[in-house]
C-alpha cells in the first residue's frame, strides 16, 4: 500500500506504518481461529492524531472477512490505558485501538472515535496509509466533528481542530460519505433562531417546541446545559459576554438535533 499526502504534517520513522501487507497485530491467530492469508481481502485505514509538538498516535480500522461489527478476538486490540495522548474507536464503551468490520463493506458504516488530549492546543487528525479498496481515491474518507456539526474530507487534507486536556469519547466519526441536510432537517434549521443581547442568549423555535439547549466552547467544554425546556422560546441569562466563539446545540421535542455558531 501507499502512503497517502497528509498536508502540514511532518512525518518521521517512528510514525511509519512499518510491514503494510502483514500486520500480525491486525490479524492475530490462534489454533482454534480461521487464519486470513489473503492479502487482497483486508481493506484498512491508519489514522494518526497529531499533536502541537508532532507526537503523533495511531489508530487503525479495517474490513475484512469473519470480522463482526462486535468484539472480536481475532482481530480487535484494546487501547492501551498509560499514554498519555491516545486516540482510539469504540465498539459500545469499549475502546479499540486496531479494530476490525465486516466485508462487504457498507458505503454508509459510521466508526465512531474517541480521544485523550494531553494538553490545550490545535490537534490534526490525518490518513497516515490505506491498502486494500481505500487505494487510490477511488473511496471516499471523512472525518465528522460531532461538536461543531462539520465533516470533513481526510482525502484532502488533515482535520484541525482546538481541544482542552481531557477525554472525548464519540466526538469524532470517520465515515464514507458526506450526506447533506435532507429537506426536512434544513427547514427546522432554518426555523431557529438564535438572538444574542448584551446579558441574555435568546433560542425561539418556529418549529417544534424546545427539549434542551447545550452551551460549548470551542475546546468541546460544555459551559451550559438545560433539559426538558418544552417551550418555543428559551432565554439564558448569566453565561457573561466574553466576546468568543460558542456552538449552541439544541433538541426539538421530535428529536431533530441543530448545532449553530453565535459569538457572545
Amino acid at each position: 500500500g501507499s502512503l497517502p499526502a497528509t498536508a502540514q504534517l511532518t512525518f518521521n520513522n517512528g510514525m511509519r506504518v512499518k510491514a503494510l501487507g502483514n500486520n500480525s497485530q491486525f490479524f492475530r491467530t490462534t489454533h482454534e481461529a480461521p487464519t486470513v492469508t489473503d492479502e487482497g481481502s483486508k481493506s484498512r485505514i491508519w489514522l494518526d492524531l497529531v499533536a502541537p509538538s508532532g507526537n503523533a498516535t495511531r489508530t487503525v480500522v479495517g474490513y475484512l472477512p469473519i470480522a463482526t461489527l462486535q468484539k472480536d478476538a481475532m482481530y480487535d486490540a484494546y487501547l492501551l490505558e498509560k499514554d498519555n495522548q491516545q486516540f482510539y474507536s469504540l465498539i459500545g464503551d469499549e475502546k479499540i485501538s486496531i479494530q476490525g468490520r465486516p466485508v462487504p463493506f457498507v458505503q454508509n458504516d459510521l466508526v465512531p472515535l474517541g480521544v485523550k488530549i494531553p494538553g490545550q492546543g490545535i490537534y490534526k487528525i490525518a490518513i497516515a496509509a490505506v491498502d486494500g479498496m481505500f487505494e487510490g481515491n477511488q473511496q471516499p474518507i471523512y472525518l465528522e466533528d460531532n461538536l461543531l456539526n462539520i465533516v470533513h474530507d481526510l482525502r484532502q487534507e488533515p482535520y484541525s481542530f482546538t481541544a482542552d486536556m481531557g477525554s472525548f469519547d464519540g466526538r469524532f466519526v470517520l465515515r464514507y460519505t458526506n450526506t447533506t441536510l435532507a429537506a426536512e432537517d434544513f427547514q427546522h434549521s432554518n426555523n431557529v433562531v438564535i438572538a444574542t443581547g448584551k446579558s441574555t442568549i435568546t433560542i425561539r423555535s418556529y418549529a417544534e417546541n424546545i427539549n434542551s439547549v447545550s452551551i460549548y466552547d470551542v475546546l468541546g467544554r460544555e459551559i451550559f446545559n438545560k433539559s426538558n425546556i418544552a417551550k418555543n422560546e428559551f432565554a439564558i441569562e448569566g453565561l457573561g459576554a466574553t466576546h468568543q466563539t460558542l456552538i449552541v446545540k439544541i433538541r426539538l421535542n421530535n428529536g431533530q438535533t441543530i448545532s449553530k455558531k453565535i459569538v457572545y
